[in-house]
């Protein structure tokens, strides 16, 4: 099963009530919704995704699916930023 873990090679930060991602290597920024937040905080560690979905599931009272779909929706996402990494 695949894990992801942030990147080394970007630096996150709250601005006001928003988090805020600066790719080094690029000099792109990224603003994180509360979800992605959240999921980007989970990320400190190695963790799956159906990790990510039972701790989510915990947290926010919200249909088991649609957890699923937004934190398969945000992984993909990180990923095209290269901002995530995959962990074999």
């Amino acid at each position: 099963m695949k894990r992801y873990i942030r990147s080394d090679k970007v630096f996150s930060g709250k601005l006001r009530d928003e988090l805020v991602i600066m790719d080094i290597q690029s000099g792109e920024y990224y603003n994180l919704n509360h979800v992605s937040t959240r999921i980007w905080e989970l990320m400190e560690k190695e963790t799956t995704v159906p990790e990510l979905i039972d701790f989510l599931s915990t947290e926010y009272d919200a249909d088991i699916s649609q957890i699923e779909d937004e934190v398969n929706e945000h992984i993909v996402e990180l990923l095209k930023l290269g901002i995530i990494n995959v962990v074999d």
